[in-house]
Formats: C-alpha cells, sequence, structure tokens
C-alpha cells in the first residue's frame, strides 16, 4: 500500500508540474522541414580506422534532397571531412577491401549514368565515358580518386 501511495503522490505532483504552463517556442513551420539534417548510412572501414557517413537535407527551391558523404577517424582525432569528386557531392559510399571508399556519382552531377547517357563530364571522360564507380584514399587528403 506504500508502493501505491507514493505512486499517486508522484503522479500528482507530475501533473500539477505540467498543467497550467503556457507552451514555449513557437510552432512549426514549413521552412523547419528545410533544415532538418538526417545522418544515415553509416560505413566502417574494413581495417576500423575509418567511418564513411551521408547527412541528407531537403532542398526548398526544388524540393529534391541533397546528400553529402564524410569521413572521420574512428578514435575521435581530426574533423569529419567531406569527399567530393570534382567539387560535387557522391553519393552510395561503400569501403574496399584494401581499405580504399567506392563511390558513385550524385545525381545533382549531369553524367551519363543519370542523364540517359550523353553526359559530358571530366569524370566520364576520364573513365572511359561511363561515369559508374570511383574509388579514393582517404587517409591522404588530397588524394585523387581513380575509377574503380
Amino acid at each position: 500500500m506504500k508502493h501505491v501511495a507514493t505512486v499517486v503522490v508522484f503522479s500528482f505532483l507530475l501533473a500539477s508540474s505540467t498543467s497550467g504552463q503556457a507552451p514555449t517556442g513557437r510552432p512549426l513551420a514549413i521552412e523547419d522541414y528545410y533544415r532538418i539534417k538526417t545522418i544515415g548510412d553509416a560505413q566502417v572501414s574494413p581495417d576500423g580506422a575509418w567511418v564513411s557517413y551521408t547527412v541528407a537535407s531537403k532542398v526548398e527551391a526544388d524540393n529534391s534532397t541533397a546528400i553529402d558523404t564524410y569521413v572521420v577517424k574512428t578514435d575521435g582525432t581530426g574533423q569529419p571531412r567531406r569527399i567530393a569528386h570534382e567539387g560535387a557531392s557522391v553519393a552510395s559510399p561503400r569501403w574496399t577491401d584494401d581499405n580504399l571508399l567506392q563511390y558513385s556519382l550524385n545525381a545533382r552531377v549531369p553524367s551519363a549514368i543519370f542523364i540517359g547517357g550523353d553526359g559530358d563530364t571530366s569524370a566520364a571522360r576520364a573513365n572511359g565515358g561511363r561515369t559508374a564507380m570511383w574509388r579514393v584514399a582517404v587517409d591522404r587528403p588530397n588524394a585523387v580518386p581513380q575509377p574503380a
């Protein structure tokens, strides 16, 4: 019976502490939706030294989704580093057995893979006209991506 009394008192205190209080802040607005960033697709490198992950956010101008890929050391040293290909975002990061980060070009890049085969990016030219997969060593910040 003592426990029942404690629960009743605790419930009463909890209810009285929240009742009668005006809500704080402001109502949600549609613009808030475009500020949300979603972290996902975390992949640990085979040697356990790196984690790649993506950060997705909605683009208000065309209601599309922008996805950026980052890598960071698993030991907590250093800052996350964005992986880009010719300055553009990349997608679908995966680790190869030899600890290279493999990725595809993001759909925001005009490439043969996304616009039906007639893309003319230097990335496509470097890969024999294909814009499939690329690989890069993330332990060297200035490493040059190679066709996979």
